[in-house]
């Protein structure tokens, strides 16, 4: 009885544990199911708000950043970015969110005019009033629901950090530091570059992690970058953006447009600078125009390798790059954007010439940068530039140089972004290693015997180049013997997919060698080198013959040279100089001397530069007079246009030259202000004078070097002298009856010492635009303002006298993109005049230790004519 009532209870118990196991597999199972569904839900609420892109970086970030993340998020406690507030309107959001809610359906945002929206953001204690609209033409700038990427636009007379037009985003959407590093790498070419940072933005009262600032296209971009204004310029693919099928942003179908169109309307001279801005680039979609008459060669090089120094085109697409005309060189400069990435190069990536080669005659052949990879002046400067970026030290300069710059971003970026490092430079340079195994290939070239006269010991041969590269034939070597051509001939790069080219070559050889030539390929050996390098390579002789294959109309600028109509001068090719013949000539035509010589003269010339003609030259000036006998320039008629020296790339040297009754160049659109201009050429001047010219500027330097010494500008229409972003000094120069300012400095650092003068209409020294000014000895006597200091120049002085000027000093800011000027003196002594003093609220005065108190709030507004001094248009 007790063991069948002890197994009747066992039977209960696992029944009731069997149906307790259940129940937890039941209720395991619901909940398992309820986490799935959730996680499901969530995820999916993640991706319909974008916040799935933020958690996916956040979670691959700290997955490789590791241990970092510590000291990174205390570096990001230590950052003090610039901060700003943007205050929108419900009314205008809600714009704004409905221009996103058609772009998300769309999958892409199709921008108009209309969609700009006002808005206020307040910076420092000041209140800007603003446009803006969404920005992005993909959905990583607007795809989340609690940050979107902004245009954003500066009204009124305002600008925010020197800006007109910038964006704000996401950092990631131009991934992070690399932005800003590739910016910082054109800047070091000496491209046009963006100002790219990271700051702080709270956006109607929502504080939003750290965004990009990204600077757009407009002026002050050009201005920052130490240019002249000019149209920025891009090839419009804004079609592509219709989704319609079909549609490429390829050359073929893109227009050539530009920002801010009213500025370029009417009877101006901005229009008529985009007017031929704009025909240079649609002659050479149609193929009307080469590459080298269209762009600035040198500096499309550079653009080029930087893109290939980062592994990564984005920049480089049609859709992407913008353009600035120079109205100095007549020429089209590249201005990088969007570049994004930092990747590795590979055999499979291979660089930009590589990857563009192929396309030449092909279906893509309208890829709008093949005719520059066609070009071998562009191969020329590609190769110089990978050269230099490819050199270790290159990228050891780099971050050395930006080093406090890089680390004050990266901090910036580490507030909201602590798993964030910047891992771009170790690819850099692995990528410089790429570059320079490119430059120096195994073998680059094939050659064939072509025909081999043994009458007249004469060699034709035939050489095909196998290599993404120009390669430059020097010489052919029998044995020992070497037979040098007299020019080099450059062989063009290969073009993968097309017929193989050949370039036939003539040797004339000497008897002895033909039998070696028939007989032994071995001993006959063709010197060659990669275009632009200096390291010559050998490659043997094929004994057998291989299969041969059979500017805008006016634009001064585009002009052939024609020294040599002109019987006055003597050329020697040989010794490349091309000498003036003393004597008194007379111009009639302009007269346009080519680049590579140098340009003589000396006492006894005279030229007289009549119906308007000029003289151009792209080499340097060697001319020497004496004071019993100057060189002298003049126009009897008036209508001269004067001496232009323009990229010269070596020093000019003026003794003993007058220039008298000159006006300034003015060919069609091609406008210069100086009656003597020398343009990125340095040139040092001694006992010269410049007299009587009727012009905006005596002399005018621009990006180049100068020294003036013992020389004399004499009643100057308007400025005797303006320098544009040069260095240079002035010693015992006198200056007389100028009928604006004496000595006009743009961007430049300028030293000036021992120097007069007397009478100027305007100012006697003007330093502007972030110029450093340091004056020591001068008089300046019957002046309107004898010195100025504005927009963020500084000028120090010493030992100075001022007589009888209007007013002694002057400090200011003109412009809104700059800051206050500034003046430091001392030893000075002041007689005669009406006021000492016009300084502006925030710019600075100190002499002999004292500070001078600003006298009113807008020195400006007096300025140019107004109460003094005279109007600079």
């Amino acid at each position: 009885m007790i063991i069948k009532r002890a197994g009747a209870d066992t039977s209960q118990l696992v029944k009731k544990l069997f149906t307790r196991r259940w129940l937890t597999v039941i209720v395991g199972c619901c909940l398992f199911c309820a986490v799935i569904l959730s996680s499901i839900y969530y995820g999916m609420q993640l991706v319909k708000t974008g916040k799935s892109m933020t958690m996916n970086a956040w979670v691959s970030g700290l997955a490789k950043a590791k241990l970092s993340v510590i000291p990174n998020f205390l570096d990001g406690l230590t950052a003090t970015p610039e901060r700003i507030e943007i205050d929108i309107a419900f009314k205008e959001y809600q714009k704004l969110a409905y221009k996103r809610q058609q772009a998300l359906t769309m999958g892409h945002l199709v921008s108009e005019d209309e969609d700009w929206v006002p808005a206020k953001i307040r910076y420092k204690g000041d209140t800007y009033k603003v446009e803006l609209r969404l920005k992005g033409d993909v959905s990583d700038h607007w795809r989340r629901a609690d940050r979107w990427s902004y245009k954003i636009k500066v009204k009124g007379d305002h600008t925010l950090f020197g800006m007109k037009r910038f964006a704000i985003q996401d950092p990631q959407t131009r991934e992070y530091m690399n932005e800003w590093v590739i910016h910082r790498l054109q800047r070091e070419m000496g491209l046009i570059s963006l100002r790219y940072d990271f700051i702080d933005v709270t956006v109607n009262g929502k504080h939003q992690p750290i965004c990009a600032l990204e600077e757009n296209f407009e002026k002050r971009l050009i201005e920052n970058n130490n240019r002249r204004e000019g149209p920025i310029l891009r090839y419009d693919s804004w079609f592509y953006w219709l989704g319609r099928e079909g549609l490429e942003p390829e050359l073929a179908g893109s227009s050539v447009s530009t920002y801010q169109e009213g500025r370029y309307t009417g009877d101006s001279e901005l229009s008529r600078l985009f007017e031929i801005g704009r025909s240079l680039l649609e002659q050479y979609r149609r193929g009307q125009l080469p590459a080298a008459e269209v762009f600035d060669l040198q500096r499309m090089a550079s653009f080029f390798a930087v893109s290939d120094l980062t592994g990564y085109y984005h920049a480089t697409h049609i859709d992407n790059l913008k353009f600035y005309y120079n109205p100095v060189t007549s020429l089209i400069e590249p201005i990088g954007y969007d570049f994004n990435e930092i990747l590795p190069l590979s055999r499979d990536s291979r660089t930009l010439g590589e990857q563009l080669l192929p396309t030449i005659n092909s279906r893509d052949a309208m890829d709008w940068r093949t005719g520059l990879f066609l070009d071998n002046n562009f191969y020329l400067f590609y190769v110089e530039a990978l050269k230099r970026i490819s050199e270790e030290r290159f990228l050891d300069e780099f971050f050395e140089k930006n080093r406090e710059d890089y680390k004050h971003a990266l901090a910036v970026l580490h507030m909201s972004y602590p798993w964030y490092n910047f891992l771009g430079e170790s690819v850099l340079r692995r990528n410089q290693g790429y570059i320079r195994r490119l430059l120096d290939p195994v073998r680059s070239i094939q050659v064939y015997r072509d025909h081999l006269d043994t009458l007249t010991s004469a060699l034709t041969i035939s050489v095909q180049n196998i290599y993404a590269l120009p390669a430059e034939v020097v010489s052919l070597k029998v044995d020992s013997i070497e037979f040098p051509l007299p020019t080099p001939v450059v062989v063009s790069a290969y073009s993968e997919g097309n017929p193989i080219r050949f370039e036939d070559i003539s040797f004339d050889l000497m008897p002895e060698t033909m039998s070696e030539i028939m007989e032994s390929k071995e001993k006959v050996r063709i010197v060659y080198r990669i275009y632009g390098t200096t390291d010559n390579r050998e490659e043997m002789l094929y004994p057998w013959p291989a299969a041969n294959e059979s500017m805008l109309a006016g634009d001064f600028l585009r002009q052939s040279c024609n020294a040599d109509s002109f019987d006055f001068l003597a050329i020697d090719n040989g010794s490349k100089t091309i000498t003036i013949k003393p004597g008194e000539w007379e111009l009639r035509t302009s007269l346009i001397l080519p680049p590579g010589y140098t340009i003589r003269a000396s006492e006894g010339v005279i030229l007289d530069l009549l119906n308007e003609s000029l003289i151009l030259s792209s080499s340097p000036l060697h001319w020497r007079g004496s004071e019993e006998y100057p060189i002298r320039i003049q126009s009897s008629d008036s209508s001269g246009q004067g001496v232009i020296v323009l990229a010269a790339n070596a020093l000019s040297e003026l003794s003993w030259v007058e220039f008298f009754n000159l006006g300034n160049p003015s060919k069609g659109a091609w406008l210069l202000t100086g009656a003597v201009t020398f343009y990125e050429s340095p040139v040092e001047i001694e006992n010269c004078r410049f007299a009587n010219n009727h012009c905006e500027d005596g002399l005018n330097t621009i990006r180049t070097e100068f020294s003036i010494s013992k020389t004399w500008f004499v009643q100057t229409q308007a400025d005797a002298f303006d320098a544009d972003f040069c260095t240079g000094s002035f010693d015992q120069v006198n200056f007389v009856e100028c009928g604006n300012d004496g000595i006009d400095v743009s961007g430049s650092t300028i030293t000036i010492s021992n120097i007069v003068i007397d009478g100027a209409g305007d100012k006697g020294l003007s330093a502007g635009e972030n110029s450093q000014m340091t004056v020591t000895n001068t008089t300046i006597r019957n002046a309107e303002i004898a010195i100025a200091s504005k927009d963020r120049s500084k000028m120090e002085i010493e030992d100075l006298t001022l007589i009888n000027s209007r007013v002694a000093f002057a400090a200011y800011q003109k412009k809104p993109e700059f800051a206050p000027g500034e003046i430091i003196a001392k030893g000075v002594e002041i007689s005669g005049g009406e006021s000492a003093y016009l300084i502006e609220q925030g710019s600075t005065l100190i002499i002999d230790g004292k500070i001078i108190p600003p006298s009113r709030k807008d020195v400006k507004e007096i300025l140019y004519g107004v109460e003094y001094g005279k109007s600079s248009k």
